[in-house]
């Protein structure tokens, strides 16, 4: 509750204090890219700008050299795969209860689909790829706001904020928004760097029953 305060907070201002470099943002996740397996608690809020709708999920996110799972299991089972040369996508089925709904899609052909998670988690060099609009601090919480420099190496986010724990450095919340406007937000807790990995994470075998789509 207190971070969505913030956010809403940082979120409201209108001006921003003086530009910082990105070097927070550089370390952060540099250290992400360092760590052989990074997980954390996500709450997820989707708002959709012409239906004023906002829907919230909870799930588990994991990180590790460029892949990334993202399971969500409140309200509704959703699974996304990042592995090294595919995207896998699955959720329950809406109509058949037990099927499961998966799309199968190679990683060059899905610029959209990974968009958001690129400008994060995809190298190292991310923060080349940023322009900084602003930046304001609340007590120990520090906000940047961005964009990409080029557009079309990210379709479909126009803009991005980024909320840190200034002590910790660790990043606390993420918000995207789209060309329609439309909201993405991640608030980010309980994480963990492991020093062994588990490739298993980041493959995925659909299960039985299962409606598949491949591109």
């Amino acid at each position: 509750m207190f971070i969505k305060l913030m956010v809403l907070c940082f979120l409201s201002l209108q001006a921003f204090g003086e530009k910082k470099d990105l070097r927070l943002i550089k370390e952060a996740f540099d250290s992400y890219w360092s760590s052989e397996l990074v997980s954390m608690d996500v709450e997820r809020e989707n708002t959709y700008s012409l239906l004023d709708k906002t829907e919230t999920s909870k799930g588990k996110m994991y990180f590790s050299k460029g892949q990334l799972r993202l399971n969500m299991h409140d309200p509704k089972p959703s699974h996304l795969v990042i592995g090294e040369d595919v995207i896998w996508f699955a959720e329950k089925s809406d109509f058949e209860k037990d099927k499961w709904v998966v799309v199968k899609v190679a990683k060059d052909k899905a610029k959209r689909a990974q968009a958001f998670f690129n400008l994060l988690f995809g190298n190292t060099g991310v923060t080349k790829k940023l322009e900084l609009i602003g930046n304001n601090k609340v007590k120990d919480f520090e906000s940047y706001i961005l964009k990409p420099k080029n557009a079309s190496e990210f379709p479909g986010v126009t803009k991005l904020a980024i909320i840190f724990h200034q002590k910790t450095k660790e990043v606390m919340f993420l918000q995207y928004w789209d060309d329609l406007e439309n909201k993405t937000s991640y608030e980010l807790t309980n994480i963990e760097r492991k020093e062994k990995s588990d490739k298993s994470l980041f493959k995925y075998t659909p299960p039985k029953n299962s409606d598949v789509t491949v591109y």
